[in-house]
């Protein structure tokens, strides 16, 4: 439990070192001006596109921590023989994943709650809307980081595994799109076979998006809250059960 600790506490400690905490909360504090630029140029709906670019930046940085960050820290620890530096003692495979993960997941949680407080300050959306808003980000980012910290190690390549990255939440975001043009649209048989298997295998990231809670204040099913963390820890666990099998062939 010592090894993990000590690695989580690293990956938390080097992203303070390489300021990268600091450029994702600088980018924060900055949607602040741009939404009053956009509020100010729109004729209509000026408050709702306030309150959608201050949403839309926070996105921006979910995936400047999750997939970015997650890839370029993995890589450079694996390729530089960092850990090995550090630790005075030989890791396990299944120990570097988790003390990995927690170090992320501490990042993710600060940020979090700066996007909370941030909102709050600014008044987008009721309080409610606000706690529902953060915890599907929150959960949004560890899958997130599930996948990346994976593809970081599958690929052996920090521009590769950002790539991947990239291409797997653009894929999982536009899962219900993707479905409806492969079913919908056409009636070719294989088509509409691989967008089930497609929708039914990949995780779908609409789920985590709250965001028209905020703007709209609108009802959010209870059950879809209470559904996402067993819906994160399954997904979750698959991919991080790849990612230590890939893991465990090779050797740092």
């Amino acid at each position: 439990m010592k090894i993990i600790f000590t690695i989580a506490k690293y990956t938390a400690v080097e992203a303070i070192r390489d300021n990268f905490i600091f450029v994702v909360l600088a980018l924060m504090v900055a949607s602040v001006p741009l939404g009053i630029f956009i509020k100010s140029v729109t004729l209509f709906g000026a408050e709702s596109s306030y309150s959608a670019t201050v949403l839309m930046v926070l996105s921006i940085a979910v995936i400047a921590i999750s997939v970015l960050y997650v890839n370029i820290a993995t890589r450079r620890e694996l390729d530089g023989k960092i850990m090995l530096v550090i630790l005075s003692r030989p890791v396990q495979n299944w120990q570097y994943l988790l003390g990995k993960l927690f170090g992320f997941w501490f990042i993710t949680t600060l940020y979090c709650a700066v996007s909370g407080m941030l909102l709050a300050v600014l008044r987008i959306g009721s309080l409610k809307s606000i706690l529902i808003y953060v915890i599907g980000l929150w959960l949004l980012q560890i899958l997130i980081i599930f996948w990346s910290l994976f593809f970081a190690l599958l690929l052996n390549s920090m521009v590769g595994g950002i790539l991947a990255s990239l291409l797997a939440w653009f894929f999982c975001t536009s899962v219900e799109t993707l479905w409806y043009l492969s079913t919908r649209t056409t009636d070719n048989i294989l088509s509409q076979i691989v967008g089930n298997l497609f929708y039914y295998l990949m995780p779908n990231y609409g789920r985590y998006d709250f965001g028209h809670a905020v703007l709209y204040d609108a009802p959010i099913p209870i059950s879809s809250i209470v559904t996402l963390p067993i819906y994160t820890v399954i997904y979750g666990a698959i991919v991080m059960l790849l990612a230590w099998m890939d893991f465990s062939k090779k050797e740092y």
